[in-house]
């Protein structure tokens, strides 16, 4: 049962990683759409996670500085 909940959603992703594999494959015109779409969700993520890095490491700084001192 422990087995069935963890792989739970396996063939759902891999089923609808293989439509749309094809449906991409039979509209080559939307296939620049979607490589457009995905770059700018990962500019956005990767603009996200570096403003949260350098506001952990600013924080980090200021808490040693504080010990420090």
């Amino acid at each position: 049962m422990l087995i069935g909940l963890l792989m739970a959603g396996q063939h759902t992703s891999s089923t609808t990683s293989s439509w749309l594999g094809f449906f991409l494959a039979k509209h080559p015109d939307m296939q620049v759409v979607v490589v457009a779409v995905v770059v700018v969700i990962v500019d956005v993520v990767v603009l996200i996670v570096s403003d949260k890095m350098q506001l952990c490491n600013i924080s980090f700084v200021r808490a040693i500085r504080y010990k420090v001192v």
